[in-house]
């Protein structure tokens, strides 16, 4: 800001909403101070939802819509592999542990139906407790590029993407469904 060039705060999240048992809050937490400072003196905050935009309309002097979109190189678009059972899974972050331990009742009902030949797959997120047994769990990897690699070849039939009804995730972009 001393410098005088224009400064622009480009974020996806509203981190003052970000709830106390998130994975990442005891770590934003003592920064929030710090994060209303910027976005109260930057030129410009740019947000990937109109709902995120409305949360940061009274705090900023000028707030603008970017929708999130991901990068065609990341994607390498290939069949994915042939697998004998169709495929339920989630690729994200550990900080939605909770949001997917959410699913496993549903998920441990379906797992017992005789006529169920699927598999469960949690890419990023260890399988909560209730999950089915025997869900391939894949540790989180933070290369995004990696991820991005990876995700195809997982062979998902279905992918999921919950996530509780809190003001943090209300203002989520739709960018979980672009990588699916």
């Amino acid at each position: 800001f001393t410098s005088g060039k224009p400064v622009v705060y480009d974020t996806d999240d509203d981190f003052e909403a970000t709830p106390p048992d998130h994975l990442f809050f005891p770590h934003l937490a003592p920064r929030l101070p710090h994060i209303r400072d910027t976005i109260a003196r930057a030129a410009c905050v740019t947000v990937s939802t109109p709902a995120l935009a409305a949360v940061y309309a009274g705090r900023a002097r000028q707030v603008r819509v970017l929708p999130n979109f991901l990068p065609d190189a990341l994607w390498r678009f290939a069949a994915p592999p042939k697998r004998p059972v169709a495929a339920i899974g989630f690729a994200g972050t550990p900080s939605h542990a909770a949001d997917l331990a959410r699913l496993a009742p549903a998920l441990g009902e379906l797992a017992r139906q005789p006529d169920f030949t699927g598999r469960f797959v949690c890419f990023g997120c260890p399988t909560p407790p209730g999950f089915p047994t025997g869900a391939t769990a894949i540790p989180f990897a933070a290369d995004y590029a990696a991820y991005a690699a990876r995700l195809p070849r997982l062979g998902l039939s279905i992918g999921l993407a919950p996530l509780a009804d809190t003001p943090f995730n209300r203002v989520k972009s739709a960018v979980k469904w672009q990588e699916y």
